[in-house]
């Protein structure tokens, strides 16, 4: 038989091996508000809780009990079994933007900051890792208190959206992330012995930078790479689109290249080939030249050998 969920009790402290004051900071860490008199006398059953401070409570217990490597014994007030996913979108290319079945949902900024992190850095990582990277500033205790708070807030969206198991930690895999697709999309179009089908060309997944008003050494870290690898794709599409006789289209794969980084001489190389191939000579020159300018206002530096010989060829 299936053991029935206990409720919050001192018998269920004990038996999570939490002294009166652990269970209590835990619980305040998730939010909790009561006074340590208040909780001890919920567990003693002097007065009943709220069904949020239950909630709460159990909580703590339940991760007490997940640390220890035992099931949850302590049951939610009102919970509900889902029969199936929601639809989950999470958007981290421009700002942060949750939205679950097509609604948008108001997320506290801790919890914003852990899920970014989970869906940047992927798989399952050590809790104990998420709380320092998240909350380094911090002591361990503080930290891991940080985390359960953010893990709280995220236990009241629809979901669950994050996933725990004993030391770990997840986004849960039916979290749709657009950086995933932005970056499956720039290595298709890196990949030369594929063909590209139309949707494909679509770069408008490309155009956005990673979380740009955030300031987080992780953030910054994941932000570069993933703005080289944007690059790098881009480029790559414009070549092959302009190989295959595309001009149009090599051109916008060029021009937005070059608006995400206008000191990137192969970008703006690729850009005057398009032009060039396009037969669009004006346009190649102008581009040529405004390069030129900016590279010595900004570097005092001539354009490379390579690329000179290429505008050469229009003065022939």
């Amino acid at each position: 038989m299936t053991e029935q969920p206990k409720g919050v009790s001192d018998k269920t402290r004990r038996d999570a091996r939490l002294s009166d004051p652990d269970l209590w900071l835990r619980y305040f860490s998730l939010g909790g508000m009561s006074t340590p008199a208040e909780v001890e006398s919920y567990l003693h059953d002097e007065f009943a809780p709220s069904d949020h401070d239950h909630d709460v409570l159990a909580q703590a217990l339940n991760e007490r009990f997940e640390e220890l490597g035992l099931d949850h014994p302590v049951g939610y007030t009102g919970t509900e079994m889902k029969t199936h996913d929601p639809d989950v979108h999470l958007e981290l290319l421009g700002s942060f933007d949750l939205r679950v079945n097509g609604d948008a949902l108001a997320v506290p900024m801790n919890a914003q900051r852990l899920v970014a992190f989970l869906a940047l850095h992927g798989g399952l990582l050590l809790r104990q890792h998420v709380a320092g990277s998240l909350w380094g500033d911090s002591s361990q205790l503080h930290a891991s208190g940080s985390l359960r708070s953010a893990l709280w807030r995220l236990g009241h969206l629809e979901g669950p959206l994050v996933e725990v198991a004993n030391s770990h930690i997840r986004l849960s895999p039916f979290v749709k992330v657009d950086v995933d697709a932005a970056e499956a999309l720039a290595h298709l179009m890196l990949d030369g012995s594929r063909d590209l089908t139309q949707a494909d060309l679509d770069v408008r997944l490309l155009s956005a930078e990673l979380l740009p008003d955030w300031t987080e050494d992780w953030v910054l870290i994941a932000r570069e790479s993933h703005r080289q690898l944007r690059l790098r794709a881009l480029e790559a599409l414009c070549g092959r689109l302009t190989a295959i006789g595309r001009h149009g289209e090599a051109v916008q794969a060029g021009m937005l290249a070059v608006s995400i980084e206008p000191l990137r001489e192969s970008a703006q190389r690729a850009l005057v080939a398009a032009h060039l191939a396009e037969e669009n000579t004006a346009a190649a020159r102008e581009q040529y030249e405004s390069f030129r300018k900016l590279l010595r206002e900004e570097l005092g530096i001539e354009p490379s050998s390579d690329m000179r010989i290429l505008i050469e060829t229009t003065e022939r």
